[in-house]
């Protein structure tokens, strides 16, 4: 049978989880805001942010299914010219 070697160390759980319970604060800070701005109507905006988020989720499944291999999509852009740059496949006939 294969053992598995540890990766994960005190320090890296310890930083992991308080910077989850920070990211819950900041949400819930956020919700508590929202309703003294709105009232009660701040629901609203919280199911629309996270249609947007599940649409951008989404996306991005899509995208990472095209390129399937770890850290394949920065690897994808880091090999296209910038967009600014004007040897990027652009004839100089029509500049």
């Amino acid at each position: 049978m294969t053992t598995l070697k540890k990766v994960l160390k005190l320090r890296t759980v310890v930083s992991t989880s308080a910077g989850m319970a920070l990211a819950t604060s900041c949400y819930l800070a956020g919700l508590q805001v929202a309703t003294m701005l709105v009232g009660e109507l701040a629901w609203i905006s919280i199911l629309v942010a996270g249609l947007f988020c599940m649409l951008s989720a989404m996306c991005f499944s899509e995208l990472t299914s095209l390129y399937p291999t770890a850290a394949r999509l920065i690897r994808c852009a880091a090999s296209q010219p910038p967009p600014w740059s004007r040897s990027a496949s652009v004839p100089s006939s029509s500049i």
